[in-house]
């Protein structure tokens, strides 16, 4: 593709603003202006003095986005137009790890065609769908291997039955297809549609709360536990019934990992911590808890970020999903432990979800179920997931849970 080159001297500055935004990063460029409605006008000049407070500026046009420079010297900035305060059309964007992306974008992602160097050296050219690699393209690794062909999800589809995973290296992606290969000769297309289907738990006391909870790590999945509308339980609930078995609770808030992580100054040490929860749980055999949004800090985008984007081989592994798969494993848990051959896996732990979004429970599971996709699936993988959704504890066992029965532990944060 042709590198994109905005020549900053000949585009005419004549209208552009510059102003610093609330996360401290700056923006130097076209503006504009936007009602309750979400309707632009690009100037104010026309607007009645008394109703202009009723507008909001907002980035629109072509502009440039400066987000500071790291430890290493790399100035993060993105370069490129702006519809309505999010990046869309050609742009060029930095990243704190000297990643670049060149391309086009839609709504805030990657979304046509696109050429991203990461900052080890691979190099994806080619079509992007939602922040994702997903068409026509080529990933070519710093060792000189490539891949061309259909990539989908960011994955690379080998043929007909055969995805790979162009970040892997060589010989954990053999692993990755004798496993697939296995999986493939031992299901049927049924079996396998079942798999990724989203199992409903309708539950209305603590007890059957923790039954379900179980049953479904049991069964190699990972429960994502919803109260109804109607429902008393709250994530101290959760917690009461661990600290009884003297577990230790630690709890990745999600919303608080991505504001972190953001920020050059504060990102190292937010993967560290991530990194760090992770491995202790898998060690001790302890509960680890993701908390999607049950939580106090502030937050400004409208979505919940996706959490894909954390994913690791040696911080958040993807395998954490599937227990039973993790622990069978060996070459993930060595990745994980950094080829420390004295850290032993303990296949004990669990792995929850929790939101503190409410379903109404009188709508038919189908409704529930699609409900819960449309608010999760651009989050998380719905394969593998369960939703415990619990219907109402009772008021008696809700009192007892005033009165403390359980002892409610305080989880370690991330």
């Amino acid at each position: 593709m042709e590198v994109i080159n905005f020549d900053i001297k000949t585009i005419d500055k004549s209208n552009f603003e510059c102003f610093q935004l609330p996360d401290e990063s700056v923006y130097f460029g076209e503006t504009a202006f936007v009602d309750a409605g979400n309707n632009v006008t690009l100037s104010l000049e026309e607007i009645p003095e008394e109703e202009q407070t009723n507008y909001k500026k907002i980035r629109h046009g072509f502009g440039i986005q400066l987000f500071g420079t790291t430890q290493e010297n790399v100035l993060c900035k993105f370069e490129g137009y702006w519809r309505k305060n999010r990046k869309h059309g050609e742009g060029i964007c930095v990243f704190p790890d000297n990643s670049t992306y060149q391309g086009h974008m839609a709504d805030d992602v990657f979304d046509g065609y696109g050429k991203y160097l990461f900052a080890n050296g691979d190099e994806y050219i080619g079509e992007w769908r939602e922040g994702r690699m997903e068409g026509e393209g080529k990933f070519m690794t710093r060792n000189g291997g490539v891949l061309s062909g259909n990539f989908k999800n960011n994955y690379f589809l080998e043929g007909e039955n055969n995805i790979m995973n162009p970040f892997l290296p060589v010989e954990v992606q053999k692993l990755d297809f004798e496993r697939r290969q296995s999986t493939l000769m031992k299901r049927d297309q049924e079996e396998i549609r079942k798999a990724k289907e989203v199992h409903l738990f309708k539950t209305s006391t603590k007890q059957d709360l923790h039954r379900r909870i179980k049953e479904t790590i049991e069964a190699n999945r990972t429960p994502l536990v919803l109260a109804s509308k109607g429902s008393l339980l709250k994530k101290s609930d959760l917690y009461s019934e661990f600290s009884i078995q003297g577990k230790q609770i630690r709890e990745i808030d999600l919303r608080e990992l991505y504001n972190q992580t953001r920020r050059s100054s504060t990102k190292p040490a937010a993967l560290e911590n991530l990194r760090s929860s992770v491995l202790t749980t898998l060690l001790n055999g302890d509960y680890l808890t993701l908390n999607i949004d049950d939580t106090s800090i502030r937050y400004d985008e409208v979505f919940d970020p996706d959490l894909r984007e954390f994913y690791g081989q040696d911080t958040f592994p993807s395998l954490l999903w599937t227990p039973q798969e993790f622990a069978s494993r060996g070459e993930a848990w060595n990745i994980m432990a950094q080829h420390d051959v004295t850290l032993k896996l303990n296949t004990s732990y669990q792995f929850i979800v929790w939101s503190k979004y409410r379903i109404d429970e009188n709508n038919d599971d189908q409704g529930i179920l699609e409900k819960f996709e449309q608010r999760f699936g651009r989050v998380l993988s719905l394969d593998h997931v369960n939703l415990v959704l619990c219907c109402g504890l009772s008021e008696e066992e809700a009192a007892r849970d005033d009165q403390g029965e359980g002892g409610e532990q305080t989880p370690v944060g991330n």
